[in-house]
């Protein structure tokens, strides 16, 4: 469902947006080149060109018509998530489904000891400092 932007928008925007945005959405649309979509919404190409690059409005919409295209995806996934889980006992499933909604994140436990050799720097000169982080390199290269 396109959303606030796009229903402010002039009819030959909104048509041209929507028209590049279904060969996004769906795989079966016919692939239309910039021309053809020109020429159905009633506009010149180098407009159509204008909008793409240089209009906020125009981005923001499509943005809104993807998104919202984006979410029924996420909902049709759910369900098949659901389905794996509930009827195919499927662990991997399970685990996708929580880790979207943030109830399973992975971790990994570093244990270490940090130290830091702290030097004046503003009392450096421009050699010792590169001499210095030459030093450090070698450190962390293992040398």
């Amino acid at each position: 469902m396109p959303g606030e932007v796009f229903a402010q928008m002039k009819a030959e925007k909104q048509k041209a947006l929507l028209l590049l945005t279904q060969q996004i959405i769906d795989p079966n649309a016919p692939k239309l080149t910039y021309a053809e979509i020109a020429e159905q919404a009633g506009i010149s190409e180098r407009q159509l060109f204008r909008w793409r690059t240089n209009d906020g409005e125009f981005a923001q919409a499509r943005k809104e018509i993807v998104e919202s295209y984006a979410d029924e995806l996420i909902a049709d996934a759910f369900m098949a998530l659901k389905y794996q889980v509930s009827r195919n006992k499927n662990v991997k499933a399970a685990e996708v489904l929580l880790k979207s909604r943030g109830m399973l994140v992975d971790r990994k436990e570093v244990a270490g000891e940090l130290k830091h050799e702290h030097s004046d720097v503003s009392k450096q000169d421009n050699n010792a400092l590169m001499d210095e982080l030459e030093a450090l390199k070698r450190k962390l290269s293992g040398e």
